[in-house]
């Protein structure tokens, strides 16, 4: 068997000399996290055959951390195999990424797969704006800066030392009691332990850190690492009870502080705690680092078909996992939009573990050419059953049957640049971006808010948009997207003919649809008004029907009325 040990200090060097061979700025590579919270996950060491692997205790379960070497990765993936099957357990390997994935899936091709795991995905922000809290979506933000700062007038900080750092123990003590006082947790035990270990070790460790202090008390502290050349990991991050204000003072201050010399700052998982997903998400993540779990793979046999009633409430009950829809919109979706012929679905034991929907839409250009296409919608397979061919195949036979109905094009809007190299599998390519555009309300005083209905503003936009490069929704999508708009402070400005549709975000108006009565004015409305275009996704993909469209006239195509902007 291989042998594994108990992981002491004086294994820093050897660990941390395999931890440099990767580039995946993960909070678990890092000697720190790993020794200490080594008793609470039980972790344990080796080095074999040129390869530092790691094992270690978590949802019930032994797992390893994806082995770390140059050479000879499937050898050591087959003896990690057999060193579980003799000890009678599982093989998995936990905290991986598709990153860590790739390598092994291409040792030993179609033995593995990859499920995600949404409460591990740890959090990646700019630390440009973390530092600087600029733009509109984090104004709340510098609010709260503001209002620290005429509450706390006197307020300090300063770096972690060996002088001070007895400060952030009495800090941690009072953070502890009023958290032991609400529930007894088993895991404040380890806490404790791990915050103790990296305060007696910081130096040792390379940590920096950062003590906020009000008329000269300390109240809050936070500290990270550098890892893999430009990001800064937080690991912990702390305030007195009846300081919690200072959480966002803390957040800035780490990002201008102690991540000067970094372009991202890694917030590590909100392992399923809503309040903790909430507080991380009001920061907007510039992306996720996506982990889960690799995992011997099994055959699954599963059918394809259109869904009968019975498969429908499966299928919001997979929506409603997978995304973060509300019940509200999916129950409305299958009211007004939901159909069985535009559906498939993959069956396995009676299950649906895995559905897609092809939504009917008409393109029209600027030449007057009209031409069917499908956009592909709510693409999602059961966790516990992706990467087993269920979509792959799913998608194969639903773009077959759009091809014998001649439909012209298909397209879809991945919801990131990991999602599109499966879509690019099957066919797809990227075409053009999808833009989401913020609004500078100094603007709008020429515009006067408006009492039209539903039905008059979609005889306009089918006035205007005949005849212009544009994807044209149906009546009934109109009234769908119209109504879902309206549950997100739908406001409608009118001026000489032209409407513009906004919603209310965090306080900021955000375009969803616009209606000019020629372009001329689109285009000085866009100039003066809009700012802040951003890419809301990796693009639009689409794929052709034998080629008779060519990439040319599906260019300018408008889009912001789709669900997703």
């Amino acid at each position: 068997m291989i042998p594994f040990k108990r992981i002491e200090l004086s294994d820093a060097d050897t660990i941390k000399k395999y931890l440099r061979l990767t580039t995946v700025p993960i909070c678990d590579f890092s000697f720190a996290t790993i020794f200490c919270w080594r008793e609470m996950y039980k972790t344990t060491f080796a080095e074999w055959k040129g390869f530092l692997l790691l094992r270690f205790f978590a949802d019930n379960e032994w797992q390893y951390l994806s082995p770390i070497g140059i050479v000879n990765l499937a050898e050591v993936l087959s003896d990690l195999m057999n060193e579980a099957e003799q000890r009678g357990e599982t093989f998995i390997i936990g905290a991986a990424t598709p990153e860590l994935f790739e390598p092994i899936e291409k040792a030993l091709p179609d033995k593995f797969i990859f499920t995600e795991e949404r409460n591990q995905f740890e959090y990646i922000y700019s630390r440009e704006k973390l530092a600087t809290l600029s733009g509109k979506k984090l104004q709340p933000k510098r609010n709260h800066i503001n209002h620290f700062i005429g509450k706390y007038p006197s307020f300090s900080y300063e770096l972690i030392s060996s002088e001070n750092i007895a400060q952030c123990t009495a800090v941690y003590d009072a953070w502890e009691n009023e958290h032991t006082q609400e529930h007894s947790d088993e895991n404040l035990k380890y806490e404790r332990k791990s915050v103790e270990l990296a305060l007696e070790h910081f130096f040792d460790f390379g940590l920096r850190g950062i003590i906020l202090k009000i008329d000269g008390k300390a109240v809050a502290f936070a500290y990270g690492e550098k890892v893999n050349g430009n990001t800064f990991v937080v690991h912990t991050e702390k305030t007195l009870p009846n300081f919690r204000d200072s959480y966002v003072m803390i957040n800035k201050l780490t990002a201008e502080h102690l991540a000067y010399d970094c372009e991202y700052i890694n917030r590590e998982e909100d392992m399923g705690l809503e309040s903790l997903r909430t507080a991380k998400m009001q920061y907007h993540p510039e992306k996720f680092l996506r982990k889960g779990t690799i995992k011997i793979k099994h055959s699954i046999d599963f059918d394809i078909s259109h869904p009968d009633t019975k498969d429908e409430q499966q299928i919001k009950q997979l929506w409603a996992d997978t995304f973060a829809d509300s019940t509200d919109f999916i129950e409305s979706f299958f009211a007004k939009i939901f159909q069985p012929k535009c559906t498939w679905i993959a069956k396995h034991d009676e299950k649906v573990i895995a559905s897609t929907q092809f939504l009917p839409y008409t393109y029209k250009n600027a030449r007057g050419e009209t031409l069917t296409a499908s956009y592909v919608f709510c693409v999602m397979t059961h966790k516990n059953y992706r990467n087993h061919g269920a979509m792959s195949k799913l998608m194969s036979i639903a773009i077959d049957e759009e091809r014998k109905k001649s439909t012209d094009f298909l397209f879809l809007i991945p919801v990131d640049n990991y999602a599109f190299s499966f879509y690019e599998r099957i066919g797809f390519v990227k075409s053009f971006s999808t833009t989401a555009m913020h609004i500078d309300e100094s603007h709008l005083t020429t515009y006067r808010k408006t009492a039209k209905n539903v039905d008059e503003l979609y005889n306009l936009y089918k006035k205007y948009y005949v005849g212009r490069n544009c994807i044209l929704l149906s009546e009934k999508q109109f009234q769908f997207s119209y109504d879902d708009f309206s549950k997100h402070n739908l406001e409608i400005y009118e001026k000489n003919e032209n409407f513009l549709l906004l919603t209310n975000e965090n306080g900021q108006k955000i375009l969803v649809f616009a209606l000019f009565k020629n372009e001329n004015e689109e285009q000085l409305f866009f100039d003066e008004i809009c700012q802040n275009k951003q890419n809301t996704n990796c693009g639009m993909a689409l794929i052709l029907n034998e080629h008779k469209i060519n990439y040319e006239q599906l260019k300018n195509v408008r889009l912001s009325f789709l669900y997703e902007i």
